[in-house]
């Protein structure tokens, strides 16, 4: 048997075994024992659409700002997005679950980017219009729907000591992967120099099971990655 490695799997096939390849600037069929070093293997590009269960019951919400009983609205599953895969990743670095009053982000006041894309999700998502909380010094953006505070909790944990990556995350096309990382750095990520001058982007967190997690999502995206404890 042959072995063809790649930086994202290990294949063992027999010598004849064909592969799509890009060699230089052609495209052609290669035997295993034909590939070498540099080659690109190639692979047909399917677009799946993420979905993610959420089987909740929300009430409808009127014009005037309340919620009505008459048409409750129940949510099975949402399309996966890269908007939100980045809002479940603002959530996973700066998220709280709020008890019987749903889920909360809690933000730097100046950070108001942040804020209202939080806000265009909810709405467009959710269907429902976030509750800013302005403080000193943060801002909170709250989603009171109570039916999400459980589902929340099971997917991301409860404290930032028991905080983790949700199990679906690793299943997504890679578009909604890289939105998710990017909304976990655009909550709790810094950027810096390192003695090379080479730019780098990094995170911190108390919770050993987050870091592992994000660790193997961008690890499994093909983002370098190195960590310290």
């Amino acid at each position: 048997l042959v072995e063809v490695a790649t930086a994202f799997s290990i294949t063992r096939c027999t010598p004849e075994h064909p592969f799509y390849v890009q060699q230089g600037g052609t495209k052609k069929w290669l035997e295993a024992t034909d590939l070498r070093r540099g080659d690109v293997l190639l692979y047909p590009a399917v677009r799946l659409r993420d979905q993610l269960e959420v089987n909740v019951t929300l009430r409808s919400q009127t014009d005037q700002g309340g919620y009505g009983r008459a048409r409750p609205i129940h949510l099975a599953r949402l399309d996966v997005t890269p908007a939100l895969a980045r809002f479940l990743g603002l959530y996973a670095a700066e998220g709280h679950f709020n008890g019987k009053n749903g889920i909360g982000f809690t933000f730097h006041r100046e950070e108001r980017d942040l804020h209202c894309f939080v806000m265009r999700v909810c709405e467009g998502v959710f269907g429902r219009r976030a509750r800013v909380r302005i403080g000193d010094h943060s801002t909170q953006v709250l989603l009171n729907i109570s039916e999400l505070g459980p589902v929340f909790r099971n997917w991301f944990g409860v404290g930032a000591g028991s905080k983790k990556v949700p199990e679906f995350a690793y299943g997504w096309n890679l578009q909604n992967r890289l939105a998710f990382v990017r909304g976990v750095l655009d909550g709790d990520g810094i950027k810096g120099r390192d003695e090379a001058c080479h730019t780098f982007s990094g995170f911190s967190s108390v919770s050993r099971e987050f870091v592992d997690g994000l660790a193997r999502l961008m690890a499994e995206s093909g983002i370098g990655w190195n960590s310290s404890v």
